[in-house]
């Protein structure tokens, strides 16, 4: 101002800031004094002021109250560092800093992200506000991949309602795009994981969000130890998949090979202690493009939870020789080839009736160890007596039964019944090719029968007698054929021929056939008997 009775001063944006950050001076008329230094000005003859002291202070005459609103200036948006820095162009209140009225967004996306775990890094009133993103904030923003990834797609938007200056001036809404972002180049790290082993996952927690399309599988090795043996690991390369989108929490759905190669190993993942992981930092990246810090085979880092397998095993079909005796099992999962209880199996003709046919077995050879798929030999009595009850002729009469005692998977779970009202099917009945073959006989002139031994069981009711003859050893001009005869018409190995009245007649009147061992011969065509 001019020389005169009266000077104006203008304050500076500093002084002014720091006036404001005072809550009780200069907030209305009775709070607004002035205290005056010797010398703070001269008259226009050169004397210095007369000073006043804070003692004697001179009161305000006349106060103007601030009413001008403050504005956001600027901001800044630094991953690295997880902080929001807010330029306003005046002193602010931090205190009334209400974190919901900030709403990160691109004006080129429909994504956008409201702040709601924020704390404020300043303690004090100041134009610049320093807001750290809190863990849920900062975890919703990475998962988004189209806002806050760049400058060009780093924009603010506030409400009226965010903020107020010292005196109770709410801020101006506005938006606007950051003048400075950092990314972030802190490296994800794994924090914890779990295995369900009866929902199949395996639930990895990272510190942050990572990108799940990095994730690579084959980079993971399951380990039974902290430092991992040839003998307790278990890479997962086959057809496990994720089941999850960018986010901290990566959820992998263990594929049945891997599932199986995991269960198989009793050292591996069966109990909280002996279940560890490791992996290489070509693991997953976070958002940024920070690989994982990785964990060593020699280090694994172990389980938090683990929850162990309650699902039983399932029958899902089988196979079966019918002319070795060969049986294969397939089923769903690992199972335990030591708990398998042959005799706990019962092959039948289709589902039950009252006119099912059905043999449960009376033993056998398991061929196969610890996996999904089990194969065992049918006891030659057994397969025998399948194929004397015609079961398992073909795939439409063969099937098979068991109740939960007939085994178990590696957990001890055993497995789901098959009841003879719902029996499995088979998948592949490969038939009996082998042709029985006469392994002996025997006569009976007492009850006029001729007992016949077999190699495997034949049909009575295929027996054609006119395909037999009787001859003497030593004079094969001795001999006849059968005409007719009787059996008991039941498939077994042993087939008894009851002879017809006249060829029983004509047999005992001669004295060159069946009157001693020499005189007891037989021949016969190949269509004299079929199996």
């Amino acid at each position: 101002s001019d020389d005169g009775m009266s000077a104006s001063i203008q304050l500076s944006v500093a002084d002014l800031d720091e006036i404001k950050k005072q809550t009780t001076l200069l907030k209305s008329i009775s709070s607004a004094f002035l205290t005056i230094a010797t010398g703070a000005f001269h008259d226009v003859s050169g004397n210095p002021v007369n000073a006043i002291s804070s003692t004697s202070a001179l009161p305000a005459s006349g106060f103007v109250a601030d009413h001008v609103r403050p504005e956001l200036w600027s901001f800044e948006l630094d991953l690295h560092r997880r902080t929001i820095t807010l330029h306003f162009s005046e002193t602010v209140n931090v205190s009334s800093l209400s974190v919901v009225q900030f709403t990160l967004f691109a004006p080129t996306s429909s994504e956008s992200l409201t702040l709601t775990s924020v704390t404020v890094s300043n303690s004090t009133n100041a134009p610049l506000v320093v807001l750290h993103i809190g863990k849920q904030n900062f975890d919703d923003l990475r998962e988004l991949t189209e806002i806050a990834t760049n400058i060009n797609n780093t924009f603010l938007a506030i409400t009226s309602a965010a903020i107020v200056d010292m005196n109770f001036n709410p801020v101006m809404a506005t938006s606007m795009q950051a003048v400075q972002f950092t990314d972030d180049r802190n490296r994800p790290y794994l924090v914890a994981f779990a295995v369900n082993l009866t929902a199949e996952t395996l639930t990895l927690t990272f510190s942050t969000t990572v990108r799940s399309s990095s994730l690579t599988i084959p980079a993971l090795t399951l380990q039974g130890a902290t430092a991992a043996t040839a003998n307790i690991i278990a890479t997962l390369v086959n057809d496990t998949i994720l089941i999850s989108q960018n986010h901290p929490v990566q959820v992998l759905r263990l594929g049945l090979h891997d599932l199986n190669a995991l269960k198989i190993n009793t050292n591996l993942f069966t109990v909280l202690a002996n279940s560890f992981l490791s992996f290489t930092d070509s693991f997953v990246t976070d958002m940024s493009g920070n690989k994982i810090q990785p964990v060593l085979s020699s280090a694994g880092f172990p389980c938090a939870a683990y929850y162990r397998d309650y699902t039983p095993p399932v029958l899902i079909s089988f196979a079966i020789n019918m002319d070795f005796g060969w049986v294969r099992l397939v089923l769903d999962e690992t199972v335990l080839s030591a708990s398998i209880q042959l005799p706990q199996l019962t092959f039948q003709q289709g589902r039950f009736n009252f006119s099912t046919i059905a043999f449960q077995l009376t033993g056998g050879q398991v061929l196969t160890t610890d996996g999904p798929v089990q194969e065992f030999m049918l006891l030659q009595s057994d397969l025998y007596n399948l194929q004397r009850l015609e079961i398992c002729r073909s795939l439409a009469n063969c099937s098979v039964s068991f109740p939960p005692q007939a085994l178990t998977d590696m957990r001890g779970n055993a497995i789901v019944p098959a009841s003879s009202m719902d029996p499995v099917f088979a998948y592949l009945d490969l038939p009996d090719v082998t042709r029985p073959y006469l392994v002996s006989f025997s006569v009976n002139m007492t009850e006029a029968s001729l007992t016949l031994v077999y190699s495997k069981p034949v049909r009575a009711t295929f027996l054609q007698p006119a395909q037999i003859t009787l001859q003497n050893f030593f004079n094969a001009g001795y001999a006849y054929t059968l005409t007719g005869g009787s059996t008991n018409g039941l498939p077994n190995i042993v087939l008894k021929l009851f002879f017809s009245r006249p060829d029983l007649d004509r047999i005992t009147a001669s004295d060159q056939l069946l009157t001693s061992r020499s005189t007891s011969w037989i021949t016969f065509t190949q269509d004299s008997i079929a199996d």
